[in-house]
């Protein structure tokens, strides 16, 4: 296959994301209980956010509490907490950087990150994201020492001019309070949830990043350990294709709605959720794509509607290969223990 077709082959995610200037410097561990905490998060208007707020919680605590640490790296979408204090967390807020540069101002360092005191200094302009109490409770995490946590990828839906309203829960009308007090933010707005994924899958397509970016200074034990934290079908780990040298006839073969100029023919949706997908002969070999560059799905979204939707049919993966093209994953391959594809090709559009 060559190039040209490779990249439509390989055409289910956008290859372009909105760039916020270079990382800032990333923290070595501090010793070797170091960990961190990660997150995704992407507003439907402005794309990955390239800072994150964190509450750390005692037992016992309510979400609302009066101290937030704030994310000290960022890179590919993700935003880190390094040398996080071990314990629980929540994430309460997101900020989109409005002017490029990445150092803080004077601020208390807490666990690896800071704590926000009246004397904070934002440096860049920030357009601050709150987040529901709802998604705040399903953010909570618990980091071990020497462990890593990751809260998920998530989207945003964010209104069209800036303000908080009247529409504000109590969590959102907190924080909202407590930042603005203390100067942070230069614009300020409510966020609701529109696609979260908190599976393997998305944990499993966080770890190459982080290992990229992490592993030369001084995190990759703390990275190659953590795929054991993965508790479903996905937890040895996953192979990962090249969309590149994936064509109709190698490594697999897909006879059934495969062009070797296009990719994956067959449109459909599976539990809201808008795919690509080509077969085998006898269906037991499926490969399901985003279904279109212009989509910013989250790929692991996907595995985890194609997943669902086999299983309601009594159908078992036995396999699951990623297809990566310039270091994302793009969809993923299906093994399967008996014709799966005649359930996807049910939901043609």
């Amino acid at each position: 296959m060559s190039l040209p077709r490779a990249i439509l082959f390989a055409s289910g995610v956008s290859l372009a994301l909105a760039c916020a200037g270079p990382p800032p410097p990333v923290q070595a561990p501090a010793n070797e209980s170091a960990a961190l905490i990660a997150i995704k998060v992407a507003l439907d208007k402005e794309g990955e956010t390239e800072r994150l707020y964190f509450v750390r919680l005692e037992d016992g605590e309510t979400v609302i509490q009066d101290e937030v640490v704030s994310s000290n790296y960022f890179e590919d979408g993700y935003v880190y907490l390094l040398n996080a204090k071990p314990g629980r967390y929540v994430a309460v807020a997101a900020a989109k950087l409005t002017q490029k540069g990445h150092a803080p101002g004077p601020m208390t360092p807490v666990g690896g990150g800071f704590s926000v005191g009246a004397s904070y200094n934002p440096g860049p302009r920030e357009s601050v994201t709150f987040f529901p109490a709802e998604m705040i409770e399903a953010t909570l995490i618990e980091v071990k020492p020497g462990g890593v946590a990751f809260m998920g990828a998530w989207v945003l839906s964010t209104p069209w001019s800036p303000g908080i309203g009247d529409g504000a829960d109590p969590a959102q009308s907190h924080y909202f309070r407590l930042m603005k007090e203390q100067g942070i933010g230069t614009a300020h707005r409510l966020g609701s949830p529109q696609q979260s994924d908190r599976s393997d899958a998305a944990l499993l397509e966080f770890l190459p990043y982080a290992r990229k970016r992490l592993a030369d200074d001084g995190w990759s034990q703390v990275l190659d350990d953590s795929a054991s934290t993965a508790s479903g079908p996905l937890a040895a780990g996953m192979a990962t294709i090249s969309g590149i040298s994936l064509t109709c006839n190698k490594p697999f073969v897909f006879e059934r709605d495969c062009s070797n100029w296009s990719g994956p023919r067959r449109r459909i949706e599976v539990r809201g959720i808008e795919a690509k997908v080509a077969g085998s002969a006898d269906g037991r070999t499926v490969v399901v794509m985003n279904a279109s560059l212009s989509r910013r799905e989250i790929a692991s979204t996907i595995y985890s509607a194609v997943e669902t939707e086999l299983r309601s049919h009594g159908i078992e993966i036995n396999r699951v290969t990623a297809v990566s093209m310039l270091g994302k994953v793009h969809g993923y391959i299906f093994e399967l223990d008996e014709d799966g594809y005649s359930v996807l090709e049910a939901l043609s559009e």
